[in-house]
């Protein structure tokens, strides 16, 4: 057509990346919710519990704060229930979860803080657990709200399907003393972000007694 060789009609010529300057849902967004403790929650010896993040953060996305019942996880009787704070996933996908926060008081020993994530039917479905760190000399009192001992989590994990929640617990492995998990949007903060949509390796081992393959 160029060089006049063609003697057709000529088509209209279209842009292309003109007809994808105004579409934005091919673009897609990210599913996110964050929230905060509103209050303190104070925890005796040999105790495990979800923290309370009661409190939104912002707007959400396909990722809803929640509170759910369900048998408490080391309750000797199946009849035993209550209600924990969740973030409920509504999509499949590969997902990052982030919660920090900070304890104060006495008797402390033998503390882990856990992000788990339960199945729709809130059965466990995965857990990353890190022992708490202890305090300093100066670990702070309850009423200290500058003083106190950190701990912060970071989980990835990948959701087959919508419906799954996540959360945060914390466990006070001791006999005697009373530890306080501090609320308030400057002390405790708990985030889950989806980074993909793509749902491949979801199986993957909790079993802390694994083992190191040193044969090769």
């Amino acid at each position: 057509m160029v060089l006049g060789r063609y003697d057709g009609d000529i088509p209209a010529l279209v842009d292309g990346q003109l007809e994808l300057n105004e579409r934005f849902e091919l673009l897609g967004t990210s599913a996110y919710c964050a929230a905060y403790m509103y209050n303190n929650l104070r925890l005796g010896p040999g105790r495990n519990r979800a923290l309370p993040f009661d409190s939104q953060i912002g707007p959400n996305n396909d990722a809803e704060l929640v509170q759910v019942s369900r048998p408490h996880p080391e309750a000797t009787n199946p009849s035993t229930v209550l209600s924990e704070w969740c973030i409920r996933l509504d999509r499949a996908g590969l997902w990052h979860a982030n919660a920090s926060f900070v304890h104060a008081g006495d008797g402390f020993d033998r503390a882990q803080g856990e992000i788990v994530v339960l199945k729709p039917d809130l059965t466990p479905y995965s857990y990353t657990t890190l022992p708490a760190p202890r305090p300093h000399a100066d670990g702070g009192t309850v009423t200290d709200v500058n003083v106190g001992v950190p701990v912060s989590l970071s989980k990835f994990f990948v959701t087959p399907a919508p419906g799954y929640y996540v959360q945060v617990r914390w466990r006070f492995n001791v006999l005697v003393g009373i530890r306080t998990v501090k609320g308030g949007a400057r002390l405790s903060q708990f985030s889950v972000v989806q980074w993909s949509d793509d749902i491949a390796n979801t199986d993957t081992s909790d079993d802390p007694g694994g083992t190191i393959d040193d044969t090769a």
